[in-house]
């Protein structure tokens, strides 16, 4: 092939993405639902088809090094960039207040990691070049997506569409996907055998939990001939999946769901029948579940527990296979502890003791071995101040019988259970949508509408 008809092509693709980017922009600042759907519909459930198919993330290549999502990322960075210098502009020449300014320092913190986060990346790049972009395209460019939610969902309407949506993904969409990846994949579940990947099971117990809220506050109620097989098949699949870093969050997040959500209306004979029914039906379904799968419940829920007990290193988990990967790491950080190793290396092409090509699979850890003790102190920073911002806000709704308290539940539970599943891995896009939804609800509902919010 002549380097003519190459540059020829090259220059087609290049205007192909730019032309698609353009869109997104488009759309990133006129219809955000839209281009949040499309993220969705792009990158999560891609997750789910990846497990059942093999090879099949190449759907979401745009050209080769770049994918459709972080073109949709990329939108909603510059749509909100441009939003914030517009906002910024009428300040300084009429005077009024920025929009986003605030007493706390969430906005300061958020700031600053931005700013640690250019750094990272450019203090690298006589190293390693565009990797140091890529790196940070690929595992932290989504974190672009609660500032997004925050500004651009400014109406309640705009709220209660993404709630609704984020419970269809997170929870409905992959049930719905059950004989799809049962007939490709096998029926076989289990921990040499899972059928969704932790990231799916973790979004299912979110949108479960939302749903839960949504219906004790009476947000949303699914008919009864629906609630109850999709309670049951949400359960069954967390349980039997046998992920861990699901199963904690879990039981810790369930009793907080009744207790934040319980006012003075609350019959407790109520809800203690309701439970026990939930509890009993559940009992039943996984005595036959187990069955069939030749399991007992308990020894194999117990069996999976107690490996954690067991570091040692002649017991092969994927908790010690865990614990020997942060000790690697750490040895790899203390090269540099205050300001981390920065972009660019991935991992595996450092040439550093310790890089042993995967990642941690453990949110601080990454976070501390990239960034620094600077960077895991702006990022912990930020998420002590957002459960503030979250805690106030909730207080002040439930206070006024505010609907959208809802939506500060959900974004309470998912910034707790989205920190307890980062001790396994890293960042979940279904929490972060929820920690955008919450802020979206502070910033435009809270300290707008309700007095001495602020």
């Amino acid at each position: 092939m002549s380097s003519a008809v190459l540059f020829t092509e090259l220059n087609i693709q290049i205007m192909f993405v730019l032309l698609t980017t353009l869109i997104a922009i488009l759309l990133a600042k006129r219809h955000p639902m839209v281009l949040v759907t499309f993220h969705i519909m792009f990158s999560i459930p891609s997750s789910l088809i990846m497990h059942g198919f093999q090879n099949s993330n190449q759907w979401l290549v745009l050209i080769p090094g770049i994918r459709i999502n972080e073109i949709i990322l990329g939108a909603m960075f510059i749509a909100l960039i441009i939003r914030l210098g517009n906002l910024a502009l009428h300040t300084l020449f009429f005077k009024k207040n920025f929009p986003l300014s605030q007493k706390g320092l969430l906005a300061p913190f958020i700031f600053g990691f931005g700013l640690w986060l250019v750094f990272e990346m450019i203090r690298n790049f006589h190293i390693y070049g565009l990797s140091s972009l890529g790196e940070f395209r690929s595992h932290y460019l989504s974190l672009i997506l609660p500032l997004y939610i925050t500004v651009f969902f400014d109406t309640k309407k705009k709220r209660e569409q993404l709630f609704r949506s984020l419970i269809f993904f997170c929870l409905l969409l992959p049930i719905l996907c059950i004989p799809v990846i049962g007939a490709f994949k096998g029926w076989g579940m289990g921990q040499q055998n899972r059928f969704f990947p932790a990231n799916i099971s973790f979004g299912i117990l979110l949108g479960l939990l939302s749903y839960m809220v949504a219906n004790l506050q009476k947000t949303i109620r699914l008919p009864l001939m629906i609630f109850w097989p999709v309670l049951l098949t949400a359960l069954l699949i967390i349980i039997f999946d046998s992920h861990r870093s699901v199963w904690f969050p879990g039981l810790i997040l369930i009793p907080m769901v009744f207790r934040m959500t319980q006012n003075k209306r609350l019959n407790p004979f109520k809800a203690i029948g309701y439970m026990t029914l939930v509890l009993f039906t559940l009992l039943v379904a996984t005595s036959v579940a187990t069955s069939m799968l030749d399991k007992e419940l308990f020894d194999f829920i117990l069996e999976r527990g107690g490996e954690l007990f067991k570091i040692d290193e002649t017991y092969h988990t994927t908790w010690t296979w865990r614990i020997a990967k942060w000790r690697e790491q750490l040895i790899r950080v203390s090269v540099s502890p205050l300001t981390g190793l920065g972009f660019g290396g991935y991992w595996g092409l450092s040439e550093l003791p310790g890089d042993v090509g995967i990642s941690p699979h453990n949110l601080y850890v990454q976070i501390l071995v990239k960034l620094g003790l600077v960077g895991l102190g702006l990022y912990l920073g930020i998420i002590v101040f957002l459960f503030r911002e979250i805690s106030r806000g909730l207080n002040l709704l439930k206070k006024v019988q505010d609907p959208e308290c809802v939506f500060l539940i959900c974004g309470m539970l998912a910034l707790i259970g989205g920190h307890i599943y980062g001790l396994a891995y890293a960042f979940n896009e279904y929490s972060l949508m929820y920690w955008g939804l919450a802020m979206a609800v502070i910033r435009h509902r809270v300290q707008e509408n309700i007095p001495n919010a602020s």
